[in-house]
């Protein structure tokens, strides 16, 4: 299966129960991190659950994993990586960490627990409304039109809104395509390109904008990823908001995974299609380029928040 690409691979009857599970779970015992394999081999984790045990440990989003109970994890598969990370409540594991500012490495003795993903978070910073979506769960699109409608009412002159996408990994493609939609009258979202010609799902916006055509600024970084480059590419494309950042991961391709005799056997997991943008530009290995650069050593600081409230104050 790696023979076709890196992000295709094979599950065993094992690993596609423990999938199972997870997709009926509420929560997934495990240590409150994310990660993604770039082409190097290097484990990067692009985000972290507030207040898991990733986060109280002081682990950050742009560090890379090295080691999973001592053993190498760079010749390992990203799904075989997930599946090291992750067991049964209370259980105890060491991972090896090298910090995106440091070239040293530091081993963390962690305690899985069972963990919910993160709310969206809100607040008004003077007139603009700020916005944080930290992952695209299944009611994210219900909780930012909530926020919208809170900062409204606490200041009906609110004059622009910033949609926080930074260290954002995704979550569901449905969520994504309804969120771009929000902020959208009409055009086009993005489009699904299956493997045969032809074979093409496009995404319209329908009339309604959430914000009524207020201005607005997205901001990404390196981290943002999958579901998190849809809304701020389709923005970016529809001329509809200013990108504020660094250059977005570059993840685009989706894949399926098909149980073999209904799972007895395991299951494929085989990419079977790409994300192209409005403009028809592919997502994966090329991200989305922001319209206000940030340098990325100043990725950590507001640098890239207070760039965007001048480019709202601008206007």
């Amino acid at each position: 299966m790696s023979s076709l690409d890196q992000k295709s691979s094979y599950y065993t009857p094992e690993a596609f129960s423990k999938i199972e599970a997870q997709n009926t779970s509420s929560g997934v015992a495990g240590l409150g991190l994310e990660i993604a394999k770039s082409e190097s081999g290097a484990v990067k984790i692009t985000y972290v659950i507030e207040d898991g045990p990733a986060d109280r440990a002081g682990i950050r989003p742009g560090d890379y994993l090295t080691r999973f109970d001592g053993q190498e994890v760079s010749g390992e598969s990203l799904d075989q990586i997930v599946e090291l990370l992750q067991g049964a409540p209370n259980s105890k594991v060491s991972i090896t960490i090298r910090h995106a500012d440091s070239t040293k490495a530091q081993v963390y003795s962690l305690v899985r627990q069972t963990l919910q993903p993160s709310k969206l978070a809100y607040a008004a910073k003077g007139d603009i409304g700020y916005i944080h979506i930290r992952s695209f769960t299944q009611d994210a699109g219900a909780q930012l039109r909530t926020a919208v409608t809170s900062l409204k009412k606490a200041d009906p002159n609110i004059k622009g809104f910033i949609l926080d996408l930074r260290d954002c990994p995704g979550g569901l493609l449905d969520t994504a395509i309804e969120i771009a939609d929000d902020f959208l009258n009409s055009g086009t979202i993005a489009s699904l390109h299956g493997r045969n010609t032809g074979d093409i799902q496009t995404y319209t916006a329908r009339p309604g904008d959430i914000i009524g055509g207020a201005p607005l600024a997205v901001l990404i970084n390196e981290n943002s990823a999958a579901g998190s480059e849809i809304v701020a590419g389709a923005l970016q494309d529809n001329h509809r908001a200013t990108i504020v950042g660094q250059r977005s991961f570059g993840n685009g391709f989706i894949q399926t995974i098909i149980p073999l005799q209904n799972g007895t056997e395991g299951a494929l997991r085989l990419t079977t299609s790409e994300w192209l943008l409005p403009s028809g530009r592919p997502i994966d290995g090329n991200g989305v380029q922001p319209d206000i650069q940030i340098p990325t050593s100043l990725s950590n600081t507001d640098i890239a928040l207070k760039a965007a409230l001048a480019k709202l104050n601008e206007k």
